[in-house]
């Protein structure tokens, strides 16, 4: 835990903040790992997309990691199911084939993840289910995060 002291001038008086952080950035190193974020980030949509709602910008860099588990941040390009696209970040971040205007459905945000799971690809033996479902995740075999989550691989396997 830091600590960041501010004194004031006038009054005599010290004021001590502790600043603790929520969340860090984190690194995996086996595939129980990738399934563990993958695991939270679906939990987490599957509640977002229930509701009406989309994320849309799910990256590694908005993924973090705090002992309760892996959480999604980052929630300002957040929209409704069906709000128009509009593109601001990286190609590379948006799902192939989506034109600037079209309506944002939940598994835009599924393919996003999957993207996040390609970057960790080394984790998942060739063949396994791990690339199987990133692989489904990738074109867009799921309409939403609870569906995907139901059908979540088991590492090892």
């Amino acid at each position: 835990m830091q600590q960041v002291t501010v004194s004031t001038e006038h009054a005599g008086q010290r004021l001590v903040l502790e600043l603790t952080p929520v969340g860090a950035r984190w690194h995996l190193e086996h595939e129980a790992a990738l399934w563990q974020l993958c695991r939270d980030v679906l939990t987490i949509l599957g509640a977002v997309h229930e509701r009406g709602f989309v994320h849309r910008d799910i990256r590694s860099a908005n993924i973090l990691y705090h002992t309760s588990g892996y959480f999604l941040v980052d929630w300002e390009v957040a929209g409704r199911i069906g709000d128009c696209v509009f593109w601001r970040g990286k190609a590379e971040h948006m799902p192939p084939d989506v034109k600037i205007g079209s309506a944002w459905e939940p598994w835009m945000d599924l393919w996003q993840l999957g993207k996040v799971m390609k970057e960790h690809v080394y984790l998942l033996p060739k063949g396994s289910a791990g690339r199987r479902f990133m692989t489904a995740l990738l074109d867009g075999a799921f309409a939403a995060g609870t569906e995907a989550l139901r059908s979540i691989w088991q590492p090892g396997q």
